[in-house]
């Protein structure tokens, strides 16, 4: 914790008084007896005893009702991970009303909220049981293996850097919702684009600020001219995406920037000469070469919500919740 301070968690076991254990000297005792802060001079911040559930409201919008966070799914803290889903569930829905609000998209954009979270909602709840199972083992030969297996994998350099990198975390990953998906499934849709590490000559720009708040076409090794030719065609027109080319091959001189990581180069390698379609959640809704997208962008666009009929009926919309 801030400022030199720990937290630290103790499991009641039967017959523990819920009151006398959060004293100064009951406190005081476990940290001595099970923790290596014995020479430390105690001070308490703040005590509590607490249980735990896990939660997943049936649905998580109603018409203009939209649950996020602790109203939408109550999980255990030992996945660490309940701040983090609240606020991936908010970067899913806000851009989405605001862009229906300003007239941008039809308010049926709003009925992928449930369906692009809940899938990732679930797991993190279902990770969270699991990890607080394994904390919590009551049996001292179950511990013992638990214990046993940990610290024999920890002697592996790549189990170890697994871990300390928690790798092993349910990944955010839409599989339905605002995305285009191929029949060659492509590495990118539906997930979160890499934050590249650009440069131009001495010029490094940052990521973010080049994708800007709003949508991204990002050309990899595109055409330049028709990088632009697309950004002017319906509906990027009327939204102004952020527009940029990214080299990946040097050789073939285009305006852009070129991409500094080899690991993001081999990642973006099987979509050199396509375009990705970003979304304002950084989450990539489409991969697509410019030649489909300048012969589909009306298809690209009302898959994406964004040449809809019924736009800017947010406050009128009563429509049931359906897949986008």
């Amino acid at each position: 914790m801030p400022y030199g301070g720990r937290r630290i968690e103790f499991m009641l076991m039967e017959g523990d008084d819920r009151e006398r254990i959060k004293s100064f000297e009951s406190i005081q005792q476990l940290v001595k007896r099970h923790t290596p802060y014995t020479d430390v001079k105690l001070k308490v911040v703040r005590s509590a005893v607490y249980g735990y559930s896990a939660r997943v409201a049936e649905q998580l919008q109603q018409q203009r009702v939209f649950l996020l966070g602790d109203a939408a799914h109550v999980m255990p803290p030992f996945g660490s991970s309940g701040m983090n889903t609240g606020a991936r569930d908010a970067n899913n829905l806000c851009w989405k009303i605001t862009l229906v609000l300003k007239n941008l998209a039809g308010a049926e954009i709003l009925d992928s909220y449930d369906p692009e979270r809940r899938p990732h909602v679930e797991s993190v709840v279902r990770y969270s049981v699991l990890v607080g199972r394994l904390a919590n083992i009551r049996s001292w030969p179950l511990a013992l293996i638990r214990d046993a297996f940990f610290a024999t994998a920890n002697l592996f350099p790549r189990v170890r850097q697994y871990f300390r990198e928690m790798r092993y975390m349910p990944k955010s990953i839409i599989t339905r919702g605002l995305i285009v998906t191929q029949q060659q499934r492509s590495s990118l849709v539906g997930r979160m684009f890499p934050r590249l590490t650009l440069h131009n000559g001495d010029m490094r720009p940052d990521f973010d600020e080049l994708c800007g708040k709003g949508f991204a076409l990002i050309g990899i090794d595109v055409d330049h001219i028709a990088l632009t030719k697309i950004a002017h065609l319906p509906p990027w027109a009327k939204i102004k995406p952020a527009c940029f080319n990214i080299q990946l091959d040097a050789s073939v001189p285009q305006p852009g920037f070129a991409v500094d990581d080899d690991r993001q180069k081999k990642l973006l390698a099987p979509h050199s000469g396509q375009i990705a379609i970003v979304r304002p959640d950084r989450y990539t809704a489409a991969t697509t070469t410019a030649d489909e997208m300048l012969c589909r962008a009306d298809f690209l666009g009302r898959k994406l919500g964004l040449l809809a009929q019924n736009q800017g009926r947010l406050l009128q919309s009563s429509s049931a919740p359906h897949e986008a």
